[in-house]
Parts: structure tokens; sequence; C-alpha cells
């Protein structure tokens, strides 16, 4: 036990659905003062044609940390936006 206020809890009796998380993106960023930057991550179907059975994504969380002025998310499948 430590003073992080961290709890885990363990179980052997495993739950109908299971969740993970993927993280997508940049590890080091550098914007010098006054300039302009723009940065793309992907997650292409080499990528998730490892991952198995179907996949519902509950939830994306886009940030920058306070740098940033605009962020988004595009779903492309087949060259087509969805």
């Amino acid at each position: 036990i430590d003073s992080s206020g961290f709890r885990l809890f363990y179980t052997d009796m495993l739950r109908e659905n299971d969740a993970s998380i993927l993280t997508v993106g940049q590890l080091y960023i550098n914007v010098p003062a006054g300039e302009s930057r723009q940065y793309a991550n992907e997650c292409p179907s080499e990528c998730t044609q490892e991952l198995q059975g179907d996949i519902h994504v509950i939830n994306a969380f886009l940030h920058m940390h306070e740098i940033g002025t605009k962020i988004w998310t595009q779903h492309i499948r087949d060259g087509v936006e969805l």
C-alpha cells in the first residue's frame, strides 16, 4: 500500500465484455513559439486487422495540453469518410 490513492482490484471471474484502450498519437511534439505545425496520426487497417472480435468504440479523448487551437477525428474506411 502506498499514498497514491490508487486502488487496483482483481477477479478471476471474467465478464461478458472486456474493455481496452488503444492509444494513438505523438510521444513528443515540439512547436517553437510563434510557429504553426500540423500533426496527423492514423491507425491503418494493417494495425486494426490484428484486433480480434467485434470492436465497439465507446469514447475518443482528444487533447492538446493547452497548446493547440484545432483538433478533429476522421473515420475513414476503404477511402470513404464515414
